[in-house]
């Protein structure tokens, strides 16, 4: 996939950005008529009415917190026709690039920040959806304001009634996973919860619920889900010690709500926004 490609399938074009991609597809950002969108590109995906039926479903959610769908359309390469998806382009960057240049937000900030991925989330699951993947590359920062986060690529989202998936076809990114998807069972609202509490960990402290960095090199992804789900099953894991200097109290209770080992034992979405009010109003008196 090149950019002539995507040049011959749009029409005249002014710009054309390749955003990178990986095994769920390849984004591009494209200015036409003086809008800016995004092309996200699914290679492999034969099927374009069941993405074209897909996007509908994702065209009706409105919410800021959201990226907005466009349309769908095919691209050509090669003898090759793929589906792809046109929707909002955020500018401003992402989680992961605002930690990549080392914009590390307040902790205010940081719970402002998964306080509005947890709306956007919210207005996802409203539709009967669940997202599946949130992670620091999954969430813009419109502007690059902390305080003005975007839910991006819902290429993951699935109906909440047919969202079983089975090993070796895990779709999402493992570090972010609860131990429900890594027990390859059915992915729930409180399972985006869990990648939410994750998501603030990681700004807040560079550490993960199940990760070892040290002793995790070299792992193949399922040697990774294995290991991840091994700590998962242990009581005194994450470590909560190691983080205690870290983080303030009311920080680290309110994580361990978030990343709890079992769905059941999360809050919902809607407590979870309640709780993260509830500190951030302490922390302000």
């Amino acid at each position: 996939m090149d950019e002539a490609a995507v040049r011959r399938a749009l029409g005249e074009l002014e710009e054309v950005e390749d955003l990178g991609g990986g095994g769920q597809g390849h984004v591009w950002r494209v200015r036409q008529h003086g809008q800016d969108t995004v092309l996200k590109v699914i290679p492999g995906a034969e099927d374009a009415e069941r993405v074209r039926r897909e996007a509908e479903s994702l065209r009706t959610i409105n919410s800021p917190r959201v990226m907005a769908y466009h349309d769908t359309t095919v691209i050509e390469d090669g003898g090759q026709r793929w589906p792809a998806i046109r929707g909002e382009y955020v500018p401003g960057g992402t989680v992961a690039d605002g930690l990549q240049r080392n914009e590390r937000p307040t902790v205010e900030q940081a719970l402002k920040c998964v306080r509005g991925v947890l709306e956007g989330v919210s207005a996802i699951h409203s539709h009967g959806l669940v997202h599946r993947d949130i992670k620091p590359q999954n969430v813009a920062l419109r502007k690059g304001d902390w305080e003005q986060p975007v839910v991006l690529d819902l290429g993951l989202v699935r109906d909440l009634d047919n969202s079983i998936t089975r090993y070796p076809e895990m779709l999402g990114t493992l570090p972010f996973m609860a131990p429900e998807q890594l027990r390859l069972e059915r992915a729930v609202k409180r399972t985006d919860v869990f990648a939410v509490g994750a998501l603030l960990m990681f700004i807040l402290t560079d550490e993960l619920p199940y990760i070892d960095s040290q002793a995790d090199q070299g792992l193949d992804s399922d040697g990774l889900r294995r290991a991840m789900l091994a700590r998962s099953e242990q009581p005194d894991w994450p470590r909560w010690a190691q983080l205690q200097g870290q983080l303030d109290q009311d920080v680290a209770e309110l994580l361990a709500l978030l990343v709890a080992t079992e769905a059941y034992e999360r809050p919902t979405v809607e407590r979870s926004i309640e709780l993260i009010d509830e500190v951030l109003a302490a922390r302000s008196s």
